[in-house]
């Protein structure tokens, strides 16, 4: 990633996180703690479920797979990441990958706009990487795979 496109994905989380205190601090002022209590808990499941982004052993590739999912939120697509076995992020990379089959999926398989949560596996094999995505509670995992 260049220092620009660092920046950018540095200032979208810095909106969202300055959003969800915005929303907190109402729910403060008219006391509703249940609501409080669920925000929280959806941040630190989605903390937990991120994990496995920044277990990666390539810093390149953490930052590239958790600006995939950055972006994907912007259409509709919650990603949760189940595997992640990439030894050379370049082809991901290069072919702007998962981000551009997601979207393929989501217009082929989902047209309206409710938002998706989508389980993710990324598995490299000689050559080749193997990308399978699940909408939670629907069919199994459809495969996309990516060549140089």
């Amino acid at each position: 990633m260049q220092n620009t496109e660092i920046l950018d994905f540095i200032k979208n989380m810095r909106h969202d996180f300055s959003n969800c205190l915005q929303i907190i601090k109402g729910y403060i002022e008219i006391n509703h703690i249940s609501d409080i209590q669920f925000i929280i808990d959806n941040w630190v499941e989605n903390m937990n479920n991120e994990r496995i982004i920044f277990n990666c052993a390539d810093a390149e590739l953490s930052l590239h797979l958790y600006n995939t999912k950055f972006l994907a939120r912007k259409f509709g697509l919650n990603l949760v990441y189940d595997e992640i076995n990439i030894i050379d992020s370049e082809l991901l990379i290069v072919k702007n990958e998962p981000f551009h089959s997601l979207c393929l999926f989501r217009e082929s398989n989902y047209n309206n706009w409710e938002e998706l949560l989508v389980h993710i596996k990324l598995n490299e094999n000689i050559s080749r990487i193997n990308m399978c995505f699940q909408v939670e509670n629907s069919n199994p995992y459809k495969e996309y795979i990516i060549k140089e």
